[in-house]
């Protein structure tokens, strides 16, 4: 009976901790969106697809956000001349970004969940959620480069639309 409550709670902190993703989405969707909008409104910042797909890259082979953050200011210091990850400080805020709101979700998923392992389900959570908000950042700055239409991502006053 011991070996059933413990699978019964794994899958109940498993199915906990989807829901609580979940319910974090739209926040990781919004900062990405906001976020991605320091590219606009012209090819000035010379990003390119393929640069933000390979932070997501890093993060997706790594469990470790201290990774991805190094990485990321790996790829400032190679910009150049105020482009690409150093253009409007976008990369600082993509730091910001992960550090701040996204590793706050990170704590209230954990919490939701309510694993006595708290501190483990938060590292998860984090990870998780910062390689979703790479993702909307990589989506949210294709379908701005692509049509131009920035201000379609994130309006302050109203939020993602």
């Amino acid at each position: 009976m011991s070996a059933q409550v413990t699978q019964y709670e794994e899958v109940r902190r498993n199915l906990a901790f989807e829901r609580a993703i979940g319910e974090e989405l739209d926040g990781i969707v919004r900062a990405a969106a906001k976020t991605v909008q320091l590219l606009a409104p012209d090819q000035a910042s010379e990003m390119r697809e393929n640069q933000i797909r390979n932070v997501l890259s890093v993060a997706m082979e790594t469990s470790s956000i201290e990774v991805v953050i190094n990485f990321i200011r790996y790829q400032m210091g190679r910009s150049s001349q105020g482009k690409t990850w150093l253009y409007n400080n976008f990369g600082q805020a993509v730091i910001a970004d992960i550090e701040g709101p996204v590793g706050e979700a990170a704590k209230r998923v954990a919490r939701a969940v309510g694993d006595p392992d708290e501190q483990e389900t938060c590292r998860r959570a984090y990870i998780r959620l910062t390689r979703l908000y790479l993702g909307y950042l990589n989506r949210c700055f294709y379908y701005g480069d692509k049509t131009g239409r920035w201000g379609d991502l994130y309006r302050e006053k109203g939020g993602a639309r």
